[in-house]
């Protein structure tokens, strides 16, 4: 038997970097525990820059 995240695409798009979440949660061990679910199997593409809307807000 797979377990939900085994057989569909989950996309997770925080405005928090990683790196924060432990802070963030507060409790060590659970921030932990969700970070295993989330990354063990995943691709992490971290974009660096201005946001786009932010840009485009910019222009005009």
């Amino acid at each position: 038997m797979y377990g939900y995240s085994e057989i569909k695409t989950q996309n997770y798009s925080p405005q928090l970097p990683v790196s924060k979440w432990h802070d963030i949660i507060g409790e060590r061990t659970l921030a932990d525990a969700i970070l295993d679910r989330l990354v063990h199997t995943a691709y992490r593409i971290d974009i660096k820059g201005e946001s786009m809307r932010r840009k485009l807000k910019n222009k005009n």
